[in-house]
């Protein structure tokens, strides 16, 4: 007994700590067990319970009897260690016990070893031949201490084993937000996230998915490992089925009634794999997926904890990214105010001075309609007199950009208008646009405003995307409230209103200037340049922000965030 206390003091705690020694520490102690209890079978089991395979197995035995793993609830060892209790009696008498070892084995005596690992349970055991006598409370007092110091060492070479890998995994969170915030190449820093995951989780597949939660589809937008990709709806495979539940996800394999179209090859190959949703600023944006091959060894507890970490953390940094990227955004649309501002005082100036001419023209016109005797003539002044108005018309639109004093008193709901507007539009849009209307059903839409002006700027929109499908399309309008956009000078909360058209984008070059008076992407002698230059004065005089996003050849969405009104 003193010699065994004393290797507790002295040697298998430092010896554990030496990478490698698990196995070699473990031998000793059994050899030293033996010495003490003078018993000639003696083995020591730790089951993985996750796995359903031993972590550990280690065995004497006189004779050369070959001792198997205890199975949790098979033979006194197995038993012990499910039970997590003392075991002691003959070794026949157990359940399922080995028929070979029970031939030989009398006596047997077996302690659990207690592990802080939740999927790893354990147990020692030592045992005598037929006929000897039985254990006395020496042995048991003896075990009782060899079991102590397994706990403490197996504990401590779990703990060196997380420790490690932890170190990795640090290191590969500071990688990974480097990679997000310095990489401006999304393309590449998708690629790097999942080389990043797959080489830290030893995964031979990985796959970042965009979710589009008005289509429920997720996009594939970064792949390892993996044919190309097709579109995954909500609820199939691994990463529908995690969109659909906003939740991480742990699969043993993957789930074959629920195989994606053109899936159906991956999914033979793809064993166990983690799938988890990337959250940006509150709203379901990405869905993160790694796996492993069939037959390869499944993911541990230990992975589960740090995949946790990664996708929590992937969650954190894309939101801190997209509030920097909407702060510069937003400090472009008020640097885009102030020179619009600058631009309508001139160009109300100009109008003024433009209309007098115009007034002026307008009269000679007249008056040589109607002293001309000659018809001829009388049509040439008819001319330049409906030219006149078109002019008075464009000059008005000018000074309508150069307002200061629109009064935004009235309350309305947006909806309202809208239903109005499309059942005008349903019968002048060509019949190859399709018309939508959705809403998020948390109505109603109010606003403060004039309804002639925000009706202005609903066909002002619902025009460009005409012009924007000339071989048709669809045209959505969706409604929704939410919280102030970053940069939005707004305490309570928004109404949102999304127009979005299918038609050929705007080139990305252009997109900073649509707003710009007399700007237009469209060709010569069809566009003023005006129709959005009065949309964005509506929308701020109303409080409001404009933004847009376009691709080209798939379309454009202004999205346009107006204050909510009360009704009082």
């Amino acid at each position: 007994m003193d010699l065994l206390y004393n290797y507790l003091i002295t040697n298998s705690l430092r010896d554990t700590l030496r990478k490698g020694a698990l196995h070699e520490t473990v031998d000793k102690m059994l050899h030293l067990l033996k010495e003490n209890t003078k018993a000639e079978y003696i083995a020591i089991t730790v089951w993985d319970t996750d796995k359903n395979i031993p972590y550990l197995h280690k065995y004497i035995s006189d004779d050369g009897l070959k001792i198997i793993p205890g199975k949790p609830g098979f033979s006194p060892l197995g038993v012990c260690m499910l039970e997590k209790k003392p075991v002691r009696g003959k070794f026949e008498e157990f359940p399922r016990a080995a028929s070979y070892l029970s031939k030989v084995i009398g006596e047997v005596l077996c302690l659990p070893i207690e592990i802080p690992e939740p999927n790893l349970i354990g147990a020692i055991g030592i045992g005598r031949k037929k006929g000897r006598e039985p254990f006395s409370e020496w042995d048991d007092a003896t075990l009782q201490i060899a079991s102590n110091i397994l706990s403490a060492i197996i504990s401590i070479r779990i703990l060196q084993d997380l420790l490690d890998k932890e170190r990795k995994i640090l290191a590969g969170l500071l990688w990974l937000i480097e990679t997000v915030m310095t990489v401006s190449n999304p393309k590449l820093m998708y690629t790097n996230i999942l080389q990043i995951m797959s080489r830290l989780f030893k995964a031979e597949y990985a796959l970042l998915g965009k979710v589009h939660l008005e289509r429920k589809i997720i996009e594939p937008i970064s792949y390892l490992g993996l044919e190309k990709p097709n579109i995954i709806p909500f609820g199939k495979g691994m990463l529908g089925t995690c969109a659909a539940e906003n939740k991480i996800k742990f699969f043993r394999s993957y789930p074959m009634d629920r195989v994606p179209e053109g899936y159906e090859r991956d999914a033979q190959k793809v064993g166990c794999a983690f799938v988890a949703p990337v959250n940006v600023q509150g709203k379901l944006e990405f869905v993160l997926a790694i796996a492993r091959t069939k037959h390869k060894e499944p993911f541990s507890t230990v992975d589960y904890y740090f995949f946790h970490l990664f996708y929590k953390i992937l969650s954190l940094v894309f939101s801190i990214q997209k509030i920097e990227e909407e702060k510069e955004k937003f400090a472009k649309l008020k640097s885009r105010i102030e020179k619009l501002d600058s631009v309508g005082t001139l160009a109300g100036g100009i109008a003024h001075d433009f209309n007098n001419i115009i007034n002026v023209i307008m009269g000679y016109a007249q008056i040589g309609m109607e002293t001309s005797e000659d018809e001829e003539i009388k049509q040439f002044f008819e001319h330049i007199l409906k030219q006149c108005h078109r002019a008075a018309e464009l000059t008005s639109k000018i000074l309508l950009i150069s307002r200061e004093d629109f009064q935004v008193t009235g309350t309305v709901d947006l909806k309202a208008l809208l239903q109005d507007a499309m059942v005008i539009l349903e019968r002048t849009l060509p019949e190859n646009i399709e018309i939508i209307l959705e809403d998020d059903g948390k109505g109603p839409y109010l606003v403060k405003g004039e309804p002639s002006q925000i009706n202005t700027m609903i066909f002002n929109l619902a025009s460009n995307a005409k012009d924007a499908m000339p071989y048709g399309g669809r045209l959505t309008f969706r409604l929704k409230k939410s919280k102030p956009p970053t940069g939005m000078d707004s305490e309570g909360s928004v109404i949102v209103l999304e127009v979005e058209d299918t038609g050929k984008g705007i080139p990305e070059d252009q997109t900073e200037r649509i707003f710009d008076p007399f700007f237009t992407t469209k060709d010569p002698g069809k566009g003023t340049g005006l129709g959005l230059s009065q949309v964005y004065r509506t929308v701020s005089n109303m409080g409001g922000l404009i933004d847009v996003k376009s691709v080209e050849e798939q379309g454009t969405t202004f999205t346009i965030y107006i204050p909510e009104a009360s009704l009082h």
